[in-house]
């Protein structure tokens, strides 16, 4: 069943962020929002996932949907390893099967063991977040900006591990690159007016 929006309206104190927003995402497809910032696309994220209301309008296909999600801060937990992080929400997924969802994102081996995230650079930290929202079994994947600070090989790799691990999912993908929507095979792109 595909998910559609229709009339979403969100605003902060007066100031309309999202405004009579209506779109329609396809099931089992990657839908890219592209949108300068400002524009709505995290509070439409965070309103999916339950983390906002909005003031108006209507969501319908979200019945029943396990979520999985990655926002713009990595939210892991600073002093705890990849592997704890990963387990912490999806704790079905083996300590192997987590090594090697880390090694698809060229988390080496030896910072896998043992050594809190906080010591990891700053896209060892993206890519641990991606791996904890990929080891979720969800229906939905929503992706805010997950490819940001990473360098082209690097992201090339992510994107490659992303796209493998969603095949057949629906997945809604915040990005300000178009070649990104590109390479995660959107089959569409919505943009949003800034207020």
């Amino acid at each position: 069943m595909n998910l559609r929006i229709e009339g979403l309206v969100k605003q902060y104190d007066g100031r309309r962020v999202l405004d009579g927003f209506s779109a329609e995402f396809p099931e089992g497809k990657t839908t890219a929002i592209l949108a300068p910032s400002g524009a709505g696309k995290t509070t439409l994220l965070r309103i999916l996932c339950g983390l906002e209301r909005p003031d108006a309008g209507t969501i319908r296909g979200m019945e029943g949907r396990r979520l999985s999600a990655v926002f713009q801060e990595d939210r892991l937990l600073p002093d705890s390893d990849a592997v704890s992080n990963i387990r912490l929400v999806a704790p079905a997924c083996e300590v192997e099967e987590c090594r090697q969802l880390l090694s698809a994102l060229r988390i080496p081996a030896q910072e896998q063991r043992g050594k809190p995230v906080r010591e990891f650079s700053g896209g060892m930290r993206r890519r641990t977040a991606i791996a904890r929202a990929l080891a979720v079994k969800a229906d939905l994947y929503l992706f805010d900006e997950p490819f940001r600070g990473l360098d082209e090989d690097t992201k090339l790799c992510a994107v490659a591990c992303v796209r493998e691990k969603t095949r057949e999912k629906t997945v809604i993908l915040v990005t300000h690159d178009e070649r990104e929507a590109a390479e995660m095979d959107a089959v569409q792109k919505i943009g949003i007016t800034a207020r």
